[in-house]
């Protein structure tokens, strides 16, 4: 399509999909908002819907959206959108702008796993999504304080919402197994690497017993 990138990018293609939800007696038939939201907006929504209590002390990166899904409002166009790649806020968007932060190709750690798909690196980007759908005019250069602007929206996020505390990835799911070619994940200078490299050799362990 259209679209630029896919699954497991930080680009339109590997984000934008559809929502559709079905409560008869709450949420209309037959009404389409056209705006954004986020996964994220599920759980503070939900927990609304259900009047069940948060805890004081979490700070949630999503809206309770109940107005938007019972049609009685549209979605709110003026909000920052933050965009997650293994817990790590790799762009957002903010209306029709969306600011791609500079990064590696970040399939690189599934290609040391043996996974077939790859990314190239690529640098810092702005994006007008509403006259660039497919995210293919870099105006970074050409619109430095809307790149400022969205660049203090990230960091407000980050100081308001902390990262996870969970290694994130294929690790996570024993029942897809792992390929044997671990080497890759393993890195114990680097805090921020989000694989446990004591999993990995529990894995491959695992591994080793079944084959």
């Amino acid at each position: 399509g259209a679209l630029r990138g896919g699954k497991f990018t930080i680009f339109e293609g590997g984000h934008r999909v559809p929502t559709i939800a079905a409560w008869p007696g709450v949420i209309p038939a037959g009404i389409v908002q056209d705006g954004p939201m986020s996964t994220l907006d599920l759980l503070p929504t939900i927990t609304a819907w259900a009047d069940a209590p948060t805890p004081p002390d979490v700070a949630l990166d999503g809206l309770d959206l109940r107005a938007v899904f019972e049609g009685r409002e549209t979605p709110p166009a003026g909000r920052a959108l933050a965009y997650y790649q293994g817990g790590t806020i790799k762009a957002v968007r903010r209306g029709d702008w969306k600011l791609v932060l500079a990064g590696e190709g970040y399939q690189k750690d599934l290609l040391d796993i043996g996974w077939p798909a790859a990314f190239p690196d690529y640098p810092l980007a702005l994006y007008n999504l509403r006259d660039d759908p497919s995210e293919s005019n870099n105006l970074a250069d050409a619109r430095p304080e809307i790149v400022a602007s969205l660049q203090e929206e990230i960091a407000a996020i980050r100081a308001r919402v902390p990262g996870p505390a969970t290694p994130i990835g294929p690790l996570r799911r024993p029942e897809l197994g792992i390929p044997p070619n671990l080497e890759g994940l393993k890195a114990p200078n680097n805090p921020s690497r989000r694989y446990r490299n004591e999993e990995i050799e529990r894995r491959r362990a695992e591994l080793e017993k079944v084959q």
